[in-house]
């Protein structure tokens, strides 16, 4: 497929508020394409040349992107960004070719020259292929190809969203949907599913999609309990609980025989630098990669823990843990604030000098060349000491407790809170690990119950407020804060927040939330008419804040149709700004409820 040909696609998708509509304009797309087609343009619609696991980020601002523009036009390119609010938009206006005649894959290969433009001069080498590539381009070309290198194609295509779309080609409707959470969840790499579902379309070649060490697995989600009453009428008479901790997710996957035999048939690993693929390869090369919740591959942030994992007795696993800061002078575990310290690229060793880290693993899904996922808690848990029975100073075993009264949960719940940790989470324990999944196998209990709502909660930025006053130098007086709609892949409006942040943060807000500035509501957006705010803003920046009760809104006729439900919060503070989460895991409409309940 020509490149002019998926853009035009895009355009007509952009075009369109039906969830609906777009799925059949995908499903139509889809179907014209091939299969190395099927794989990129999967990617392309995340605006990726790869699976978020693979570090395969383009590494160019909007900056770099203006000064290769600037050289194509004699008007400020800045003034047109002011003026017109969108990279692409203003790369449209300015481009004049009639077009590139450019076929998907060699766009796709033009990409991955950018993301492999790294070290010293990368931001001109960037440039140059910048300039060569919009010369050639037409305007909408142009203007879809900046936004997937600026990350702001934003078409609301998400991962649901594409799993619909796989479904419908198998079956012209949502049936093989159950089948598809299952093969992304133990895979998630978007355009391998789709590979897979396109080369034969057969749900057998689909379920036979299994775990592998190197390929990161979707994580198990929790429930929230707001009382012990609570958990003890879910759970029953007998459950296991482990600490709640307050740290980074992180799962551990190790492979004596490296990972390059699982990344060899993904078409993104051939476009990986030499030095990337180091080590991948070979019989005696001992692989361990580290990957958060949100997919984001840690592994050289986090050298102790690789260590630490090469050192333990045991061909290949997979972990679920959490790493958290470790005080070793007070014996005291570190906030979360400073554990996040420690990711980051750079100045490696110095970070871990002063922030020591240590991993509670929790759960155990692969081990030894066989899947676990579908075993009880209870037998991972076992096979889980055993592993780490062999002492090792970094990964730990995180204590698990078989509860059968009431009177031993608050104990063990006071027990790890005095030492630091948020609470527990109680555990059937019989129950599978579940990828993905979200249900009351898994409940947390948390701290933060005892004041007011049972849990914290966190929501995503949709706009701000110009504010009034002393905050009116800011630029800014409150933020507008929404929930996620699993259901309709929607985030709500659910409350104005404006207290706990201090002058220095409004600052760190504003320059944060500046480059997602936006002239209308986001499609994938419903606010309510009392709560627009003065900007909108892309959904991409989550928070934790913490309110004193939950209110709904109420109509003769019931509970009002407004966004969230009809919930807000009274007396919202901020405790966590920018936190470490994608956007579709902040908290729910429905688990907002269940916190109203």
């Amino acid at each position: 497929m020509k490149f002019s040909q998926l853009v035009s696609v895009l355009e007509s998708i952009e075009a369109v508020s039906s969830r609906n509509e777009m799925t059949a304009k995908l499903v139509e797309l889809y179907n014209s394409l091939n299969l190395q087609e099927v794989t990129v343009v999967s990617y392309m619609l995340d605006g990726r040349v790869a699976p978020l696991f693979v570090d395969s980020e383009f590494q160019t601002s909007e900056k770099t992107f203006l000064k290769a523009l600037q050289s194509l036009t004699s008007e400020s390119v800045l003034d047109l960004r002011k003026a017109r609010g969108d990279i692409g938009t203003v790369v449209y206006y300015v481009l004049k070719s009639n077009g590139s005649n450019m076929e998907v894959m060699e766009v796709y290969e033009l990409l991955w020259s950018i993301v492999n433009a790294r070290g010293l001069g990368s931001a001109e080498r960037k440039q140059l292929i910048l300039v060569k590539a919009l010369s050639d381009f037409s305007k909408l070309e142009g203007k879809f190809f900046a936004r997937i290198v600026c990350g702001s194609l934003r078409l609301g295509a998400s991962v649901k969203t594409l799993l619909d779309v796989f479904s419908f080609l198998f079956k012209g409707d949502k049936s093989v949907r159950e089948e598809l959470d299952k093969a992304y969840g133990v895979s998630a790499d978007i355009g391998y599913i789709a590979q897979v579902v396109c080369q034969n379309r057969s749900i057998d070649d689909l379920r036979k999609i299994e775990v592998k060490p190197g390929i990161p697995i979707l994580s198990r989600l929790v429930e929230r309990a707001k009382s012990f009453e609570e958990i003890t009428v879910r759970m029953g008479e007998s459950y296991v609980v482990q600490p709640k901790f307050d740290g980074l997710r992180l799962q551990i996957h190790k492979s004596v025989k490296g990972f390059g035999a699982i990344y060899s048939d993904r078409i993104w690993f051939k476009y990986l630098k030499q030095e990337s693929q180091a080590g991948l390869f070979g019989g005696d090369v001992t692989q361990v990669k580290l990957f958060t919740r949100n997919l984001e591959d840690v592994t050289q942030m986090f050298p102790e823990i690789v260590e630490a994992a090469k050192r333990l007795k045991s061909e290949s696993f997979i972990l679920d843990s959490e790493v958290i800061g470790w005080d070793s002078q007070r014996a005291h575990f570190k906030s979360y604030q400073d554990t996040m310290l420690r990711k980051r690229k750079y100045a490696v060793s110095k970070i871990s000098a002063d922030i020591p880290v240590k991993s509670f693993a929790f759960d155990l899904m692969y081990l030894d060349g066989q899947n676990q996922i579908n075993e009880g808690t209870e037998s991972r848990i076992g096979k889980l000491s055993l592993l780490l029975k062999s002492a090792n100073t970094d990964i730990l075993e995180a204590e698990s407790v078989r509860i059968t009264d009431e009177g031993a949960l608050k104990e063990n719940f006071s027990r790890w809170v005095e030492a630091g940790l948020e609470g527990l989470i109680a555990k059937l324990p019989s129950g599978g690990y579940t990828p993905g999944s979200r249900n009351f196998e898994w409940i947390k209990l948390k701290k933060s119950f005892m004041s007011g709502l049972s849990d914290s909660i966190d929501v995503v930025i949709l706009g701000y407020y110009l504010g009034s006053g002393k905050r009116a130098t800011f630029g800014i007086g409150a933020l507008l804060c929404g929930v996620y709609n699993h259901e309709k892949e929607l985030f709500e409006s659910v409350t104005r927040l404006g207290t706990g942040v201090t002058d220095e943060l409004w600052e760190k807000i504003l320059v944060r939330l500046k480059p997602l500035v936006v002239k209308k509501i986001p499609r994938n957006v419903i606010v309510s008419k009392i709560l627009e705010p003065d900007v909108w803003v892309i959904p991409e920046v989550v928070c934790t804040i913490e309110a004193d009760d939950i209110t709904k809104a109420i109509t003769t006729k019931g509970v009002a149709d407004t966004p969230a439900r009809g919930l807000s919060l009274r007396f919202p503070r901020m405790i966590e700004f920018d936190r470490e989460k994608a956007v579709n895991q902040v908290t729910t409409v429905e688990e907002l409820e269940h916190m109203f309940a």
